[in-house]
């Protein structure tokens, strides 16, 4: 409905921004509903055992991504402008995270444990389904950014 209305510029841009912002919190609901959840429901039928080590890891990855997450939500509803950009400089302190759990699941692979391979792939692609939650976090804060500068939002990856 709000859209068949007679919106301004800045209103439209705003519109679209949250359209894109809605897309792109459904892509992070699925990865957190649908593959997290496989990937523990994985975990216990395997009987894939996480070492103190590597949750450390994996617990820091995920407080980076879910800090990521909210301030990209207040980005959005906010038009929090610092927000955005926290998020944005994350990239590279998120992907200095994940070399650091890629070199430790290397290690790791290699150790003397049953169920190496299969707790390594369970492992590997939550790290991967971090990663893919960043992202959508990061789009929502550009296309914020976008629109705080007077430009139209995108659905494309930059």
């Amino acid at each position: 409905q709000i859209s068949r209305l007679n919106l301004t510029d800045t209103q439209t841009r705003e519109l679209m921004g949250l359209m894109q912002a809605t897309h792109h919190m459904e892509s992070i609901g699925d990865l957190i509903e649908v593959n997290m959840v496989q990937l523990g429901m994985q975990r216990m039928r395997q009987n894939v055992t996480v070492s103190a080590e590597t949750e450390k890891v994996l617990t820091t990855l995920h407080q980076v991504v879910s800090q990521s997450v909210m301030d990209s939500l207040k980005a959005v509803t906010e038009l929090d402008r610092p927000a955005a950009e926290r998020v944005i400089r994350m990239k590279y302190d998120l992907k200095k995270l994940v070399e650091e759990a890629m070199r430790h699941q290397t290690k790791r692979l290699t150790a003397e444990e049953g169920n190496r391979v299969n707790t390594f792939a369970v492992e590997m692609d939550i790290i991967d389904k971090l990663q893919r939650i960043y992202y959508h976090s990061r789009r929502i804060s550009k296309n914020t950014i976008k629109i705080l500068d007077g430009e139209a939002p995108t659905a494309t990856s930059e």
